[in-house]
């Protein structure tokens, strides 16, 4: 006590730490930041994920339309989130994610809108669809794209933090963070980013209440999965396996949550319960049930099955069960497989060992701080594998695709168990390698940050820029440019009325595109109207020349809408006919991905795809 009493009067009786600015200076601005990162890994680690994440984010604009394949079209913000709501209307998409895009770009939809000629929706579109307000909308809504895409990767740290400590928080975040698909979804306007951010979130609190013992908490982590269903329907697939499974593996293995069973029954049930009707209302189940309902039998129809890949046989889904692993390379270097397998294995061994593991068990650090329960790590170790599981089983199984983002769930949980494997290879083996260290880091995470960097280089020289270019240096007033496909497959036409685009469809069924003619007319009816140029893209044609020997494969179809496709035999024969040079034009210029220093990476069929221009023979050139 006395000699407490000391050290306090010597405190006391020393002068107050001088004002220094330099080191005030330090925490401010970038500078600061740069501080920050080179003191703490955690932070050098999320800002180089945000660099990866926001190089490129003006891919493909400025534009009346973006080249985000299924993503929501900017445009359909504010209509999208009122069709919800609409009696007898329905959006494809849940609204969530539109009503905070809707909100966000409100005044630069009231601008728009005040501008326009009446209030009606097709005058309202019209005004939407200009280069200065669709340029806005889709910035705003791939900002907060972005935005997630760092909340997931800190919600995942976090979640690692709470169940195996410090270190592994960080790992967690570097190998999450080097997914190549996610930081592809991260520059884009589709919703697979916001509902990850969502269910991360929620299982970050899920995590919370099992360690902290906080039943209360899973009102909260309802209420998340609820916002994460609302973002996108396929967020159900996470938890619809896995949450029934933490609850029964938590209550069947833990004492305290034997002892509150009572009050975790009834904290689920009102977290449930608010869930649902929050989930109804949001979704417009209470105002809008015809629409609603017209909605769940477009999700489980045509929007589903008629793009299945796989038969429902057991041949077929263990395919999809081979191609899933076959794909881990789409996501991750093929070295941070054995990481993944480490970490898993780790958290499951964990329920053969008599003694409970304790929050730091992947570091066999045997303290746990008090308010922590050692039985909730061990069922909370397992969220991220029942979370993959689920979804596999749910969603993957249901609608027997493996394309990147229907994988990207399981692979982005996953990648925790690779951040726990690393954070216990560098714990047993750092010690002895020493500085070789970081050549051991070097050989992990370079081939991820060189597959990460490639998508930020894809975008930033996609083909289409060359296309343009090309076209610009060539196309002269007086010409007719043909194309085809959807807006998002094109790229960007001066707006002309010399610029046409012709099929089969209806005008009034496509997505609006200003700075193009629509014209309804056959394909094959090229010599008919004799357009000079025809631009034709590998990510919309490939439909009409589509042969693979794969689906004759036992377990593997070809899905009803290729089918269709297939049947339309004199369009098949028209684009063969075209690229073969027998309908009166010839190939004068392809852009292609020729970069020698990044990797090609097709995502979403968005990315360095092709572009074909054809020239009429008889143009006089």
């Amino acid at each position: 006590m006395a000699s407490l009493w000391g050290r306090s009067r010597a405190a006391a009786k020393r002068p107050p730490p001088r004002y220094d600015a330099s080191s005030v200076a330090d925490r401010k601005g970038i500078r600061g930041l740069l501080v920050r990162c080179s003191r703490s890994p955690f932070a050098a680690v999320v800002a180089a994920v945000f660099v990866l994440h926001a190089t490129g984010i003006g891919w493909g604009l400025p534009a009346s339309d973006g080249w985000d394949d299924d993503g929501i079209a900017p445009r359909d913000f504010l209509f999208g989130a009122l069709f919800t709501y609409w009696p007898g209307r329905f959006y494809t998409y849940p609204p969530a994610q539109l009503l905070l895009l809707a909100l966000l770009t409100l005044p630069v939809s009231g601008f728009a809108a005040a501008r326009a000629r009446s209030f009606s929706p097709p005058d309202l579109i019209a005004a939407f669809i200009q280069i200065p307000t669709m340029t806005t909308f889709a910035l705003v809504a791939r900002l907060v794209t972005l935005v997630m895409s760092i909340g997931i990767v800190i919600a995942l740290a976090r979640f690692a933090r709470i169940v195996s400590g410090r270190s592994a928080s960080t790992w967690v975040a570097a190998v999450c963070g080097a997914n190549a698909v996610l930081t592809y979804y991260s520059h884009t306007t589709n919703l697979d980013v916001p509902y990850l951010f969502w269910s991360s979130l929620a299982l970050m609190f899920l995590a919370r209440v099992l360690v902290e013992q906080r039943p209360r908490l899973l009102r909260s982590a309802l209420l998340l999965m609820a916002m994460a269903i609302g973002t996108k329907d396929q967020a159900y697939s996470l938890f619809l396996i896995a949450v029934p499974a933490c609850m029964a593996l938590w209550l069947a293995t833990t004492r305290f949550a034997r002892e509150h069973r009572g009050e975790i029954a009834r904290e689920f049930a009102i977290g449930a319960a608010l869930s649902v009707c929050f989930l109804l209302v949001l979704d417009g189940a209470v105002v809008n049930p015809s629409g609603f309902a017209a909605r769940l039998r477009f999700l489980f129809g045509t929007a589903s099955q008629d793009h299945a890949y796989y038969s429902s046989t057991w041949s077929g889904i263990s395919l999809v069960v081979r191609d899933s692993c076959l794909h881990f390379t789409r996501y991750y270097p093929i070295a941070f497989a054995p990481l993944f397998f480490l970490g898993a294995f780790r958290a499951c061994a964990a329920w053969t060992r008599r003694s409970a593991p304790t929050v730091h068990d992947f570091r066999d650090v045997t303290e746990i701080p008090a308010d922590r329960s050692s039985e909730g790590v061990r069922v909370a170790a397992l969220l991220p594998l029942l979370y993959a599981l689920s979804c596999t089983l749910a969603f993957t199984f249901v609608a027997r695709r493996t394309e990147h983002r229907f994988l990207l769930p399981q692979m982005l949980f996953l990648g925790v168990y690779g951040g726990f494997g690393l954070d216990w290879l560098i714990a047993r083996v750092g010690a002895r390698l020493g500085r070789w260290n970081y050549a051991l880091i070097a050989c992990l995470f370079g081939p991820a940050l060189y597959e990460s960097v490639g998508v930020d280089a894809a975008l930033l020289w996609d083909p289409r820029y060359d296309a343009e270019r090309w076209l610009a240096g060539h196309v002269q007033s007086a010409d007719v440019v043909e194309t085809y496909g959807n807006n998002v497959y094109l790229p960007r036409f001066p707006s002309s009325e010399r610029v046409i685009r012709v099929g089969p469809e209806p005008v009034d069924a496509r997505n609006p595109l200003p700075t193009v003619r629509e014209v309804q007319d056959d394909y094959e009816a090229v010599d008919q109207r004799r357009s000079r140029w025809i631009v034709v893209t590998e990510t919309w044609v490939w439909r009409y020349m589509y042969n693979d020997a794969a689906a004759r494969e036992p377990g593997r179809i070809t899905s009803r809408q290729e089918r269709l496709w297939e049947s339309d035999t004199a369009a098949c024969r028209f684009f063969a006919e075209l690229h073969q040079g027998r309908r009166g034009y010839r190939l004068v210029h392809t852009s292609r991905w020729e970069s020698s220093i990044w990797p090609r990476i097709d995502i979403h069929g968005s990315t360095t795809r092709e572009v074909r221009i054809f020239e009429r023979e008889d143009s006089g050139t």
